[in-house]
């Protein structure tokens, strides 16, 4: 089982320092929650770095299968597509 002080967080030191039992509550800058990004200044650059990092890596997957495919054969699997 958890500790309560490893699973309770807050974003921002906005706040005095709670303390719902005898553990003081951590404050993070930025933490993970269902996936997603969540900072104290509430942008989404942390979130969308990654997604355009796996946005290029699959365009250059991409690039390297079908480099040897011909001008025609690309035309026809993009239109299929």
């Amino acid at each position: 089982m958890l500790n309560p002080k490893e699973k309770s967080k807050f974003i921002a030191n906005k706040y005095p320092c709670l303390k719902p039992t005898d553990v003081n509550i951590d404050y993070v800058q930025h933490l993970i929650y269902l996936g997603h990004i969540i900072t104290d200044n509430m942008s989404d650059y942390e979130n969308i770095t990654p997604e355009v990092r796996n946005m290029f890596y699959s365009t250059n997957v991409l690039v390297g299968k079908f480099y040897s495919c011909s001008p025609n054969g690309k035309l026809t699997l993009f239109r299929a597509y």
